[in-house]
């Protein structure tokens, strides 16, 4: 067995200095106020063997299937080990997505070179995507690549849960262009203007349609994000379809910068008295 708290503690000190450098001001983890605060210390206390779970995408799928169905799972073509990367075929009109980060997505169209390709996936693969920004539950996801037909989705949006319940939404349009515009709303679908990044305010809409599956992902958040303090589940959605795409336990990291006192508000929002703790990563959890 593995030791989740072993893990985060070894990455304390660098989460300390990454808060330092993004904030400028010393990591309060005694009495953590803010929203920030609270996901390091998270990070470093709070890791249990479901978020290692939560956090891999093919194991994800299953938790998916068996708890709110298979309607909402996106489709896999397949999936591949990480010592048979050498076999893919990049195929036009899929995806190619590494299970245990963020980011390492490869999206094939007719002029992708296949050879670059799997050069790629084999350095995300070979990548421990908790030391990025120092998530621990990345560290123990077995690297696989997973093929899926590429969906050309109208809207994300990705639901902030607070102990298992929906309090707000982060939603995304998609232009035609390729460009995206993103807002808050509240559970009733009220812009809101208090809560903003320091970063990408360009990119803001107030006028972001609210979804026609609005309900249904507040229901599907609810029940996935149930076991955890705080869960960030996000969606895709078609005209037809809505599929639940990963689940986040530290949005940014917990690095993100926030203007006036959003941070502190959501910070008032997370509570920390109730965190369940597995501190040995058993993979039977």
């Amino acid at each position: 067995m593995l030791n989740l708290t072993d893990i985060g503690l070894s990455y304390k000190q660098d989460i300390e200095e990454r808060y330092y450098q993004t904030f400028k001001k010393a990591l309060d983890l005694t009495n953590p106020m803010t929203f920030s605060e609270k996901i390091q210390w998270l990070k470093i206390f709070g890791n249990t063997s479901l978020k290692v779970k939560y956090a891999d995408k093919v194991a994800l799928r299953d938790i998916v299937e068996q708890r709110v169905g298979r309607d909402f799972c996106l489709p896999f073509l397949a999936v591949y080990e990480k010592e048979d990367i050498e076999s893919i075929v990049p195929k036009p009109g899929t995806i190619l997505k590494c299970n245990h980060g963020s980011r390492m997505n490869i999206r094939i169209e007719d002029n992708t070179d296949s050879n670059s390709v799997i050069e790629r996936l084999k350095q995300f693969a070979d990548f421990d995507y908790s030391t990025k920004c120092f998530e621990p539950w990345y560290h123990f996801i077995k690297p696989r690549v997973v093929e899926e037909v590429f969906i050309s989705n109208t809207g994300e949006i990705k639901t902030w849960c607070f102990n298992g319940q929906v309090l707000f939404f982060q939603a995304y349009k998609i232009l035609k262009n390729g460009y995206r515009k993103s807002s808050y709303y509240d559970s009733d679908w009220s812009f809101m203007e208090w809560l903003r990044p320091v970063r990408f305010c360009n990119i803001y809409d107030a006028n972001i349609p609210r979804p026609k599956f609005l309900e249904e992902i507040k229901t599907v958040s609810s029940i996935l994000s149930k076991d955890f303090a705080f869960a960030r589940v996000d969606f895709i959605y078609t005209e037809r379809n809505m599929y639940v795409g990963e689940v986040t336990f530290a949005p940014a990291a917990g690095f993100r910068r926030y203007k006036g006192d959003a941070d502190k508000r959501l910070g008032d929002l997370l509570s920390l008295e109730e965190v369940s703790e597995h501190k040995i990563y058993d993979p039977n959890i």
